[in-house]
């Protein structure tokens, strides 16, 4: 059994709505350390993880672990019913999760749970050569620009610049960013790096500009790409993992 209220319901809703677009479903733990929900897209080449502390919620009451299954496409339904400056409360009990709206007036939704999947998922840790932290809405913008020409979307950074490229049969679209540019704010190469990324996947992960101002991006040459989009201190992150597309040589 738990209760916790989020003072800003939205931020639980736009991580659902983000989420969403790549799983169909998500075990949430609610610990004493916060909340944690790990999983694989279908494809099993995308990899979600939610964290969200204690610090980041007006009240936080967990007894013991609790791990919830939920249908995260039926939580989005009722998530939609929440206003912007409506509380969040969420209490779980027999099996049935609570979500109660508090703003102008008083709504309160119930859903029934998933049996849980047994899951030994845990976050590699990856090696990067590149890390690039930039506005979250510039890399949101650069890859809507790139879903015009193509399916696919090739990131680079180098010591001066992190670029966006890509290609299709009606022309190309290149967007650098660079050391000079407001939206850059720190860029750390040890090696030039790039790798090719399937641009649906990487536009879905891209809506997480909405909990977000800035997102972390760790780059390797043809490796898989790391996204962390960090709440604040003491506040959690939102972070996702992608294989790239290995072009044939």
């Amino acid at each position: 059994m738990f209760r916790v209220v989020l003072q800003d319901g939205k931020l639980w809703k736009n991580c659902i709505e983000t989420i969403s677009s790549l799983i169909t479903e998500g075990v949430f733990t609610f610990g004493s350390n916060g909340v944690r929900m790990m999983a694989m897209d279908p494809s099993q080449i995308a990899m979600v993880d939610l964290e969200l502390l204690p610090g980041v919620f007006e009240e936080y009451d967990v007894k013991e672990e609790a791990p919830i299954c939920v249908d995260l496409e039926e939580m989005k339904k009722r998530l939609a019913s929440l206003r912007p400056n409506d509380k969040l409360e969420l209490s779980y009990s027999d099996n049935r999760l609570t979500l109660r709206m508090v703003g102008t007036s008083k709504t309160s939704f119930t859903m029934n749970t998933l049996e849980p999947r047994k899951s030994s998922l845990t976050n590699p840790a990856l090696q990067c050569s590149a890390t690039v932290r930039l506005l979250a809405d510039t890399l949101k913008d650069s890859l809507s620009k790139a879903k015009i020409v193509a399916d696919n979307v090739t990131l680079e950074a180098d010591q001066e610049s992190f670029q966006i490229s890509a290609t299709g049969s009606t022309g190309d679209v290149h967007i650098r960013i660079g050391r000079e540019d407001e939206a850059l704010i720190d860029i750390d190469v040890k090696e030039n790096a790039k790798a090719i990324f399937p641009l649906n996947y990487l536009s879905d992960m891209a809506k997480a500009s909405s909990i977000s101002k800035t997102v972390t991006i760790h780059l390797k040459n043809d490796h898989p790409l790391e996204l962390d989009f960090t709440l604040g201190e003491e506040r959690g992150k939102l972070s996702f993992l992608l294989a790239p597309r290995l072009e044939s040589r």
